[in-house]
């Protein structure tokens, strides 16, 4: 009866060790999992924050590019302006040359 008891206790001891080394083991298994599930998380977030800002970088260069668009056009458009301008000043140089001429020209007729 003796070593039925000593059996039986040293079987209970043996269950009990493996119960709580099964219940370490499953919290050992729950804690990566929390942890595998947060470091997913923070890849998700991540890879959120990578494509907003691919966005943000896309929409800049977009911005980017109009905006020297807009400068080239306004540039053209004063380089253009200005030579307009200056074929306008080199007429008028001529024309008051010519006036200028004609002034002379009448001022010795009355002479």
């Amino acid at each position: 009866v003796q070593v039925r008891r000593a059996v039986e206790e040293e079987y209970k001891q043996k269950y009990n060790e493996i119960v709580e080394e099964r219940r370490k083991a499953m919290e050992t298994v729950e804690r990566l999992k929390q942890g595998i599930e947060k470091a997913h998380n923070e890849l998700v977030d991540a890879q959120k924050r990578e494509e907003e800002l691919k966005g943000t970088v896309s929409r800049l260069e977009g911005e980017r590019r109009e905006n020297d668009e807009e400068w080239s056009k306004e540039v053209r458009r004063l380089c253009n302006e200005n030579r307009r301008m200056s074929k306008e000043g080199a007429e008028m140089l001529q024309e008051i040359g010519e006036l200028e001429e004609y002034i002379m020209q009448m001022g010795g007729e009355e002479t």
